[in-house]
Order: structure tokens, then sequence, then C-alpha cells
């Protein structure tokens, strides 16, 4: 965790990138400070109208119009991660390149934490290959978090629900299954733990008002989840759509190796590992071919390994199977091969804090 921070906190104050993050190329820690600035003064239109014309009606002293053309595509829960930065974007007095800077120090906070819970779920004895498996997951989240991706949000709200179903408590274990939904998207991949947990808490010996107000909260947070993607499908066009869809659909040859290969290693980690993994594993598949393209997408992944900290797998070789199944969902599907955060950080190196 030390040396991690301190490779993390070394590149954010070292880099040449205006927008903070490691490569000069994204912004999404920028848009999402602003975007929750402008939901605040415009509401629900946030979630109908372009960005750029919300946005540019309310004023914010930071830059982070981006992705004008569409409304916010993203849930509600969003904006709860980003209220800090969106504060201190507009009441305390900074440069653009602070603010950016800010705003990746954030995320990359955020993702450490997300990391930390991950990891402790991984904390089983019998568990090979442990440091293969914690490695790639390392790198790959360390690199998104120093782009200025939330992804560490949703994460941390499925490791700890991952915790709490472990520990016999599905009652607090759908809550936050539902919050790692409501925060983003990609919190589906946890589709199959949430599942899990609904149907233990159904039968769990604990009060039925309890029940009843923990399947009501999770109804509303599924309703304004499903209604931003309703709002977002339907105010915006395909076109507009088109630079943030996957790259796989409609599917062919590729994307049918993929979804194949996907079916294969499911197969084989429910036999191997247990049922859950093999079903997650199942549900990330379908994620990785409606997400395909964009490399930091390939969060949909991480619950696959969070699976195998359940409980000892059946087979020692099953932590292996999943490292085989991650490498090859991030290479084929979202195009990032597994030494590539290295190959950028010698570039970054090399070229004094510059990417490009």
């Amino acid at each position: 965790m030390i040396v991690s921070l301190v490779i993390s906190l070394t590149m954010l104050a070292t880099t040449k990138s205006p927008l903070g993050d490691s490569f000069g190329l994204f912004t999404d820690h920028l848009h999402h400070s602003r975007a929750t600035w402008t939901f605040l003064h415009v509401g629900l239109d946030a979630f109908t109208e372009p960005f750029s014309k919300t946005g540019g009606s309310v004023y914010f002293p930071q830059p982070g119009i981006t992705w004008g053309q569409l409304p916010i595509p993203y849930p509600p829960g969003m904006f709860a991660v980003f209220l800090p930065l969106a504060l201190s974007g507009r009441y305390v007095a900074m440069s653009s390149v602070a603010y950016a800077k800010l705003g990746v120090l954030y995320m990359v906070g955020i993702m450490h934490v997300g990391l930390w819970y991950t990891v402790k779920l991984l904390r089983l004895e019998s568990l090979n290959y442990r440091p293969l498996l914690v490695g790639m997951l390392w790198i790959f989240a360390v690199r998104a978090g120093l782009q200025g991706f939330y992804d560490g949000a949703f994460l941390w709200a499925g490791a700890i629900g991952t915790l709490r179903l472990r520990a016999g408590r599905p009652a607090a274990a759908v809550v936050w299954y539902t919050l790692s939904a409501f925060i983003s998207y990609r919190g589906a991949a946890f589709g199959s733990f949430a599942l899990l947990a609904a149907s233990q808490l159904l039968v769990a010996r604990i009060p039925p008002a309890k029940k009843l107000a923990v399947f009501g909260f999770c109804t509303v947070c599924a309703v304004l989840t499903v209604g931003a993607f309703w709002a977002l499908m339907t105010h915006s066009t395909h076109a507009a759509r088109r630079p943030a869809e996957s790259v796989l659909p409609p599917l062919e040859y590729k994307g049918y190796v993929v979804l194949i290969v996907g079916l294969a290693f499911s197969v084989g980690l429910a036999i191997a590992g247990s049922l859950l993994v093999g079903a997650t594993a199942l549900v990330s598949t379908v994620l990785c071919i409606l997400h395909a393209g964009h490399s930091w997408h390939g969060f949909v992944c991480f619950p696959v390994a969070m699976a195998l900290g359940m409980h000892p797998p059946k087979r020692n070789y099953s932590p292996l199977l999943v490292v085989l199944y991650i490498a090859f969902m991030w290479q084929f599907a979202f195009g990032y091969a597994p030494f590539h955060w290295l190959e950028e950080l010698l570039r970054f190196i090399e070229r004094g804090g510059a990417y490009k």
C-alpha cells in the first residue's frame, strides 16, 4: 500500500498534463465534478438535456464540460462520490491544474480504499497464486486511478458487500451491492452476489420489518438507477452515444470468440472454484461484451476474483484460471495488455512527466 501510494503521488506531482492525469488524455474527474454541481442547480434536466447546455447554464470556475453531446451518462450515486470535489471547485480558489490534480488525488485515494477491501477478500491461506492475482488487479486499478476514473467507489461498495455476505449478514450485503450499482452501472458485475444475498435475506430469521425496509431502499435505488439509464437512452441520439458504446456488438468473429471463451471459462470456474465464481464469470463475460473498447471498463472482471474469497475453491489451480480469464478479457475485449501500464510508466519517466 505504501509503495503504491508513493508511486501514485510521485506521478501525480510530476505529471505535466494540464488535466492532472498521468497521460493528458482523460477528463472524467473534471466532468463528474462539474456535472455534480450542475445537477445541484438544474435537477433532473441533467439527465434529459445535453451537458453542453446544462453545464454552460451554471457558473463553475473550473473546466469540465466534456462529452457535451450527452446528458449525464451515470447513475445518481455518482453525484455523492463527487460532491466534495464539486464543492471544492466552486468555493476554493485554485488554478485549473491544481484542481485537476486534486481530482486525480481524490480518485487515487478512493481507488486504494477499494483495493484494500478487495485484498481483504482474498486473504485466504488456501488461495494459491494470490500474489499474481492481487498484483494484476492492483496495477490495473492504480493505472485507472491515475487517469482520474472513479471505479474504486463501486469496487469499495461491492467488496464491503461481499465481506458482509461472507460474514452471514445478507441484509447489509444487499444494501452495499445496491449502492455499488447506484454509484456506477458497472456495479451490475456484482449481480450474482446480489442475487445470492437477496435469496439469503428472504429466508433469514430477522424481523419482517427490517426485510421490508431493506428491499424498499433497494427498490428505490434500482428505480432511480434504471430511470437514469432510460433517460440517457431516450434523450440522446445513437450518433452522440457512439464514442462511448461497446465496439463488439453486433457480434462478429472477435465478439463470438470473446463470448465462447468466456462461457468456457465460466464452466471451468464453476467446476474448479465454485458455482458463484462461475456465475460471476458468466455475468462478467456479458458485461465485457457490452462495455468493450474502453480499458477502464475492465473493472467488470474484478468481481470474478472477489468470488474466490467467499470460501476456499475446490481446486488449487482455480485462482490461476481466474488470472487467465481476466487477462484474456482485458486483452480481447478492452485492448489492455498485461504489461501495458509498465510501458506507459517507462514512457512517462523518459519524457519527464509527459506521456504524449
